[in-house]
């Protein structure tokens, strides 16, 4: 697969779509699904297509083995590197949070729905062409200590549900490790069991712009998902130890 890096600082989530998908497009974009590379290849999961749900043209439905945060932060990272592939090769993609499966296929080979992406045709000025074009928080508000700048900033345009970004991410004095925690707000409107599926799922999606980042400076390093116990504000997920 192609490098994503670029992909992170120009994608949109789409709203408007401008034509239909023809056949060997839809062929197409299930090669790019399979090429994509999980977190742990070991987890099972599977992506469908569908009708759309939302306003494109078909819909990427992605089915896991349950709803646990393990699986979530799966999912996230499968369905970001989905987003920016499909995004490169000039596909809009929009994520639907809150998407139901089709009655009776609620669940496909042992494997339960998760979560779509919408897809379909876009104009190529669709695409976002500055990282000033992003609502983020400040990267000081997100990560705690030195690092490359430009992985900082990989990590800061991460997308998340209602823009909610609730990461806090430490790297070490030596720079030799990068552990990503979950931070929970001291007060959210919505309830605590539907914050937390999309908390996972959007830790999924920064870990998913870490590795990319990583990779693209060819920084070497070893990735490891280690979800800690649900206790306080911050609840670790993962770690990158570097070379």
């Amino acid at each position: 697969m192609e490098d994503l890096y670029p992909m992170i600082f120009r994608r949109y989530s789409a709203r408007r779509f401008s034509s239909h998908l023809a056949e060997k497009d839809q062929e197409r974009i299930q090669l790019i699904l399979k090429e994509l590379t999980p977190l742990d290849p070991k987890a099972a999961h599977e992506f469908v297509l569908g009708p759309s749900k939302g306003r494109g043209d078909v819909s990427i439905n992605l089915y896991m083995k349950d709803r646990e945060p393990a699986s979530l932060l799966q999912a996230g990272f499968l369905l970001e590197e989905a987003d920016l592939a499909l995004e490169q090769a000039g596909y809009g993609i929009c994520f639907l949070g809150m998407a139901k499966a089709e009655k009776g296929l609620e669940q496909k080979d042992g494997l339960v729905f998760l979560m779509s992406l919408d897809c379909g045709q876009v104009l190529k000025e669709s695409f976002r062409k500055s990282p000033d074009d992003f609502t983020r928080n400040y990267i000081n508000d997100i990560w705690a200590g030195e690092f490359n700048p430009e992985i900082k900033q990989a990590a800061r345009l991460s997308p998340s549900a209602i823009n909610s970004q609730p990461w806090q991410i430490i790297s070490s004095a030596d720079q030799k490790k990068i552990e990503v925690f979950r931070k929970r707000a001291p007060f959210n409107p919505i309830p605590d069991e539907t914050m937390r599926f999309f908390h996972f799922v959007d830790l999924g999606i920064l870990v998913s712009h870490l590795k990319i980042a990583l990779d693209h400076f060819k920084i070497p390093y070893a990735l490891e998902a280690v979800i800690g116990p649900e206790e306080g504000r911050l609840t670790r997920v993962a770690v990158f130890t570097l070379a």
